[in-house]
């Protein structure tokens, strides 16, 4: 391993997975963050990045990752990131591949950064092929990005000022759109991408399969109770209610898929309601407590009472259940930590979930960034139709701290697509 802080440049070394093994101190200058901040991230640990045509950039489009991919140096690689206290950063990073032996083992980056000095926003702007759209604190628009305007059919004039879901209840009828909002020191920014046809195809595709296939899984249940019902011989009961059991198990991830699929469709609308949060974490601990008990988790619960928000609590409910089984499935037996609190502005409120400790041997998965499963998945859509954060720090033999962030207040309705469901 190099000695890294010698460098009057930013420089980091990750391996061949991504996961950042080294980094020297204008590095973590660069990106804001302290070098415990470091675990559990891959190949950029920015909260957002923009490359020159003005479009995000996926963890996998970053230099580092080309680099590892290809085989072969990246150089003058120019983005802009977005840091952990929210700054904008212009960064310049050279990544060339490691190799040991004629073996890949990561990729050493080199990089300059500096602030964003002016207003990147319309550099941004005119070059984004997504949707943008800028909210102050009301939900009212401030900002349109001219891509926005093409598709919407709205002069400018009538959409400055215009109460966000307002306006996207008429354009998200007219087109198949899907959102990625995130919170913003000033209010809130919205991304608003068109799926490609074949896209919307494969997703139609999934949503009809899982819906054909809860017909036969339903019949089969049937028929196993029947015989359950009519068995005899104990190894005949116990071979057929591990069959049931496993069928229940078919049925839950099968829901699952098609609570993703509803979702990335948009077939779904938020049933918000004033809810009243310490309730509603004793009565998902409650709910679950049979399954607690058989894990060898406790779970402890601080929240002040009073904190109401104005969500969707089946879905709220939904994440809290999701968080606390992963949390026990792999955080192992011990004390599990609930905790919830509210910002000094009583805007948002932070809820955080510490495991006891134990951690899957393998790294999480391209697919679903934070680890462990579709689970997650759907807890991450969630909380961004409520415009809430999602993170999940994880590393082996350490305690998984989860962490939510929810504004109280009455947030944008959850997507919906231009087709309806039959």
């Amino acid at each position: 391993m190099w000695d890294l802080h010698t460098l009057p440049t930013g420089a980091y070394f990750c391996d061949s997975e991504g996961w950042i093994r080294q980094a020297n101190p204008e590095a973590l200058r660069i990106w804001g963050l302290q070098e415990s901040q470091l675990h559990s991230r891959r190949f950029c640990p920015a909260q957002k990045r923009l490359g020159p045509d003005g479009k995000e950039l996926s963890i996998d489009q970053t230099p580092p990752a080309r680099a590892v991919r290809l085989g072969k140096p990246v150089r003058n690689a120019r983005i802009l990131i977005t840091r952990a206290d929210s700054r904008l950063w212009w960064v310049h990073s050279d990544a060339s591949p490691v190799f040991d032996q004629g073996r890949l083992t990561g990729a050493l980056v080199l990089m300059r950064g500096t602030p964003a000095r002016r207003d990147p926003a319309p550099w941004i702007l005119s070059r984004m092929e997504e949707g943008y759209v800028g909210l102050d604190s009301r939900q009212r628009i401030v900002v349109a990005n001219s891509t926005f305007l093409r598709w919407s059919k709205l002069p400018r004039r009538k959409l400055h000022g215009s109460l966000w879901h307002e306006v996207w209840e008429k354009v998200s009828h007219s087109f198949q759109l899907q959102t990625r909002t995130y919170p913003e020191p000033w209010g809130q920014s919205i991304y608003i991408s068109r799926p490609s046809q074949e896209t919307w195809e494969i997703e139609n595709a999934l949503y009809a399969a899982a819906h054909e296939i809860r017909t036969p899984l339903t019949a089969l249940k049937l028929t196993l109770d029947g015989a359950l019902r009519l068995a005899t011989s104990d190894p005949l009961q116990k071979i057929l209610s591990r069959g049931e059991k496993n069928l229940q198990a078919a049925q839950n991830i099968l829901s699952q898929v098609v609570d993703v699929a509803r979702l990335r469709l948009g077939r779904e609308t938020l049933k918000t309601s004033p809810v009243e949060l310490k309730d509603l974490l004793e009565n998902v601990v409650e709910r679950l407590q049979p399954l607690l008990s058989h894990a060898g988790c406790e779970v402890q619960i601080q929240a002040s009472a009073g904190l109401i928000g104005q969500w969707d609590p089946g879905r709220i409910e939904q994440v809290l259940s999701n968080l606390l089984v992963n949390a026990c499935r792999y955080g192992g037996p011990g004390l599990v930590q609930l905790k919830a609190e509210a910002d000094s502005k009583k805007e948002f409120v932070l809820i955080t979930l510490q495991d006891s400790g134990s951690r899957p041997s393998s790294p999480p998965s391209e697919h679903f960034p934070e680890g462990l499963g579709i689970g997650l998945f759907i807890v991450r859509r969630i909380l961004e139709a409520h415009s809430g954060k999602f993170s999940l720090e994880v590393q082996n033999g350490q305690p998984g701290l989860a962490k939510i962030e929810l504004p109280l207040s009455p947030q944008t309705p959850l997507k919906r697509a231009a087709k309806t469901e039959a």
